[in-house]
């Protein structure tokens, strides 16, 4: 910001799960500056999403689906589709939106984020519930990233549930 930008972009290519939730802190530490910060890639799809959720400034969409100019990147009607469910109804969601979620992979076909939404709705919470695609050998480090960005909720489909809770509970500790 020092050049005289008056937006900050940083953009890097996600190989790991925990490189979304690197980007995602870094545009919370720096609350006062317009940033827009996310990861490429097929695994960086995440970060494209939540940026804004985390304080991003923006994010990129392409036109339609076959035109993106970047790895990863969704399409404008893909963005307004995901940012409505987001938005659950007639909620608006804030950058200081609480982020709750469930880990797993495969992860699309859950309704947990349906049913968890819509019950935030329901309460008029500012709230929201969202898919983390994590590889079980991805785990522990998605666990980490996630209890530094402060996500509140965190369920996992894996049959390693117990594993999780003890794993998290030492980190709380």
């Amino acid at each position: 910001m020092k050049a005289g930008a008056d937006i900050c972009k940083i953009v890097t290519t996600a190989n790991s799960f925990e490189d979304n939730l690197k980007m995602l802190k870094l545009i919370k530490e720096f609350t006062k500056t317009k940033i827009v910060a996310f990861t490429m890639g097929e695994k960086g799809k995440i970060s494209r999403i939540l940026s804004s959720l985390a304080g991003g400034y923006f994010t990129y969409g392409c036109l339609e689906e076959g035109l993106e100019t970047a790895s990863g990147q969704l399409s404008v009607i893909e963005l307004n589709r995901i940012y409505k469910y987001l938005k659950s109804g007639n909620r608006m969601l804030s950058g200081k939106s609480i982020v709750c979620g469930i880990l797993g992979d495969p992860i699309e076909h859950s309704l947990s984020p349906t049913i968890h939404n819509a019950a935030f709705e329901s309460a008029n919470l500012d709230y929201i519930y969202v898919p983390f695609k994590v590889k079980k050998e991805d785990l522990r480090q998605a666990i980490e990233g996630i209890r530094a960005l402060n996500i509140r909720g965190l369920v996992s489909r894996y049959l390693t549930r117990l594993m999780l809770c003890l794993y998290w509970m030492r980190l709380i500790l």
